[in-house]
């Protein structure tokens, strides 16, 4: 996939989680097509992930994902 955080105005610490994201999901095994990101003043981001296939199949993987990224950015 190819990443286009910067080019499309994310701020650097959401650029840094979704890069980070992108890592764990492929760690996973995730089929990932792409991330889509929305900053929010309240949540910090609205995140969409995007998977080949049934995505009621990798719910799960990339909750865990998005868990491990949290913890190690401190959130």
């Amino acid at each position: 996939m190819k990443s286009m955080y910067m080019s499309i105005g994310i701020p650097p610490e959401l650029r840094k989680a979704l890069m980070e994201l992108e890592l764990e999901l492929t760690r996973c095994g995730v089929p990932l097509v792409g991330i889509i990101a929305a900053p929010d003043a309240v949540s910090g981001a609205n995140v969409l992930v995007v998977v080949r296939g049934r995505a009621e199949e990798w719910v799960e993987k990339v909750a865990e994902a998005k868990l491990k990224v949290d913890r190690r950015l401190g959130d």
